[in-house]
């Protein structure tokens, strides 16, 4: 059991943070009403930085074109992503992502060199490196 490298990750090691990046959130696009079924719409959105959007749910295969710049604005991208959708099981719909890398369903879309799902880019979450616990212990010190 265990072995060179099993475990967890080292401090100041391993993989790079969910929170350091620019992140697409299928749920907050829900909440701001842009995604309408048979609708065709352009937009902004604010995250790390502005991106624009259009979203076309008219047909069976809707899609949202997201619009970016990298490398200080000297590169513009235009990236486009599935949507598709769940029936959960109290009714209405739930949107999904599909990856543009993995084809995975999922929910946030990051971008770095592109835009795609965490474990595409292999990102981690904060929580998973114990930092939530180290700076819970660190304030409940200084009481």
């Amino acid at each position: 059991m265990g072995g060179i490298n099993s475990g967890r990750l080292k401090r100041g090691s391993g993989k790079r943070l969910t929170r350091d990046f620019t992140k697409v959130d299928i749920n907050e696009l829900a909440r701001q009403n842009i995604l309408i079924p048979n609708s065709r719409h352009d937009g902004y959105l604010k995250s790390k930085e502005w991106i624009y959007y259009i979203v076309d749910m008219t047909h069976s295969d809707s899609w949202i074109d997201f619009f970016y710049s990298r490398c200080n604005g000297e590169r513009q991208m235009r990236e486009r992503t599935e949507l598709t959708k769940t029936h959960p099981h109290l009714g209405g719909e739930r949107f999904w992502f599909v990856c543009p890398l993995c084809s995975r369903r999922i929910g946030t879309l990051f971008i770095i060199i592109n835009l795609s799902c965490r474990r595409c880019q292999d990102l981690a979450y904060a929580s998973t490196r114990g930092e939530a616990l180290r700076k819970t212990k660190a304030g409940n010190a200084s009481v």
